[in-house]
Order: structure tokens, then C-alpha cells, then sequence
């Protein structure tokens, strides 16, 4: 393999990374809109979902490489769409998002993560944290 060949198979693993696909399942218009400019702005391809049911019917084992789910949502709750995405792809990696919901938010994290997500993230957020978590599941 020549090295110009080896620059060209590198460019393609760097391109594979950049262009990852992540599915985000949020009802709140201000936090998707942020979240996905972020994503965006940093190479990913973002698909996004309205509610739980929405992302349910979106999701492609093939094609997204990450869920990110926010925990309170209407038509299916992020619990619930967590326990459908393990259930259809045990593979799966999902990051579960929440605010602080009447002082429980850590709690339904903490049934997320038991149930399957990979990660977890409380709002509101730093980009950088965001990313970070993004990146390490990811990884």
C-alpha cells in the first residue's frame, strides 16, 4: 500500500467518525435546536424526533449510530423508547438527557441507565460537556 493510499484509507476513517449519525429524540424545539446545532456544527448528521414514538419509528440499526433520548417526552416516554431500542438492537448506544423535573430528574436517569443507556447528561448543559459525553459513547 503506498502512503498516498494509507492518507486516503485514513481521510475515510476520519470521515466515517466525523459523518456519524445520531438520532435525538426531544419535544422541547429550544434544546433540539441547540443540540443539533452543536452536533451538526461538529460533522454529525442529526435526525430528529419529536417524542419517543417518532424516534422509534425513525431508528435504523444500519444507519444511526447513536440515540439520544430526553427522558419526559409525549406519544412514548424515554424510559420507554430505552427499553424499545435495546429490545429491538441490544447493541445499540443511547445517551439519556433530562432537566431537573420537579427533583427527580436524576432519578429517571438513574432507571435510564439501569435499563440500558449508555450514558447520561442532565440540563442544561455546556456544549463541551455535551460533546464529551457524545464522543465517549461513540467511542
Amino acid at each position: 500500500m503506498s502512503g498516498q493510499d494509507a492518507a486516503a484509507l485514513h481521510d475515510d476513517q476520519i470521515d466515517s467518525i466525523i459523518r456519524a449519525r445520531i438520532l435525538l429524540a426531544d419535544d422541547d424545539e429550544f434544546v433540539s435546536g441547540f443540540m443539533k446545532t452543536v452536533l451538526v456544527n461538529s460533522g454529525f448528521e442529526v435526525i430528529l424526533a419529536r417524542d419517543g414514538k417518532e424516534a422509534l419509528d425513525l431508528y435504523d440499526p444500519v444507519l444511526i449510530d447513536l440515540v439520544l433520548v430526553d427522558v419526559f417526552m409525549p406519544e412514548m416516554d424515554g424510559i420507554e423508547l430505552i427499553r424499545e431500542l435495546r429490545h429491538a438492537n441490544p447493541e445499540v448506544r443511547i445517551v439519556a438527557i433530562t432537566g431537573d423535573a420537579q427533583g427527580k430528574g436524576m432519578v429517571y436517569l438513574s432507571i435510564a441507565k439501569q435499563l440500558g443507556a449508555d450514558a447520561i447528561l442532565m440540563k442544561p448543559f455546556k456544549a463541551p460537556e455535551f460533546l464529551e459525553v457524545v464522543h465517549g459513547t461513540l467511542e
